[in-house]
């Protein structure tokens, strides 16, 4: 079937979970294997996604297969005359392609570094949801974080810019008075290759999100010309109304629903899981991505710190009923308001997202 598509092996994602599936994942480029897979087939597998119960196949799809592909056209369309396609990997001061543009704004955004958090697991008390979209805390009323504080904790959050040369941001929703800043970066390379195909000039750019959030999300640039909004990716705002509808309170006939074209950022955390400082002290968690906070109570679990749920069987992930959902807004609101003390709070951006953006810039530096 390849052969006939005139496609290469070494370009093709496979993903299987038993004996029988061992020699198509031997001669593909991305094998991947189920969280359920047997033994030999995780063996020689580059990537392990959830359980086919868990939606693995999506998860590989979304991690995998989406940022491989975006990365892979992307460096075909910029290939020199005479250059093959492993050549040069995409700069993102060169040209690329992405939907069609109502308009651009003169809205410069400055460059910046992303980095990922490394601390272990820990458990902390019980908290309930605000209905503003923020978090009731155990300890209610905290201290108002200065600006310089909150900008700490949203440093390690990379964002992905659609520019033209000048830097400003492409804004093409809403009649050309809406534009995105995307944490996704798998979903911006998608969306810049249609971008291109009526502004070759439009290219990513690679910012942290303190330097957009409050000048540009926030409006505290005077005369943007438009609205900019941060994009989260569509499947974590499914994820997110999926345990918001789940954990509805009983008399409440509509359930809150997030939508990711309006700029609502979820960030999922719970009671069961927190993080450990290097002084042995507390810190608690909220994550962009579920898939994170699955990882950290799988930790957790291995490690004895909570029971595992009842069943028994492999721990996909934690429990929806464990799942609590704030909004990006509405926790930053808290942080500036001291309503709930979130001192400790930790905003963890997205571990695929941080690799991914690392290895689109140092292929950028790499081609320049």
């Amino acid at each position: 079937m390849l052969r006939s598509l005139g496609v290469r092996p070494s370009s093709v994602m496979a993903v299987g979970d038993g004996e029988n599936d061992l020699e198509m994942l031997r001669l593909v480029g991305y094998p991947v294997a189920m969280g359920n897979a047997v033994a030999s087939v995780k063996k020689v597998a580059r990537h392990v996604v959830s359980s086919n119960a868990a939606d693995g196949v999506a998860e590989a799809i979304r991690t995998v297969a989406l940022p491989n592909r975006a990365r892979a056209s992307t460096r075909m369309q910029l290939r020199n005359d005479g250059e093959d396609e492993d050549g040069p990997p995409v700069s993102s001061t060169r040209r690329l392609d992405g939907p069609p543009v109502s308009s651009t704004r003169r809205l410069v955004l400055a460059a910046g570094a992303a980095a990922a958090t490394s601390t272990r697991a820990g458990v902390w008390p019980p908290a309930a949801m605000a209905a503003d979209g923020g978090v009731a805390a155990p300890s209610a009323g905290g201290v108002k974080l200065s600006r310089q504080q909150i900008e700490a904790k949203l440093a390690k959050v990379p964002v992905v810019a659609l520019v033209n040369e000048e830097s400003s941001p492409f804004l093409t929703a809403n009649g050309g008075r809406v534009g995105y800043l995307w944490l996704d970066p798998s979903e911006a390379l998608l969306e810049l290759r249609v971008l291109q195909r009526t502004s070759p000039e439009a290219r990513f750019k690679v910012v942290t999100l303190p330097e957009v959030y409050f000048p540009l999300v926030r409006k505290e640039q005077p005369d943007l010309g438009g609205e900019l909004r941060l994009r989260p990716s569509k499947r974590q705002v499914v994820l997110a109304n999926r345990a918001l509808q789940y954990n509805m309170k009983e008399g409440v006939l509509l359930p809150t629903t997030l939508d990711e074209t309006k700029g609502q950022v979820p960030l999922f955390y719970s009671e069961r899981v927190a993080f450990e400082d290097k002084g042995g002290g507390a810190l608690f968690p909220f994550f962009l991505v579920k898939e994170d906070l699955d990882a950290a109570y799988r930790e957790l679990v291995a490690k004895g710190a909570v029971p595992p749920p009842p069943g028994g069987g492999a721990v996909e992930g934690i429990p929806i009923g464990l799942v609590r959902v704030a909004t990006m807004d509405g926790l930053i609101s808290q942080m500036e308001s001291g309503d709930v003390d979130l001192s400790k709070a930790v905003i963890v951006g997205s571990v695929a997202a941080i690799d991914l953006v690392r290895q689109l810039v140092s292929e950028s530096k790499a081609a320049t």
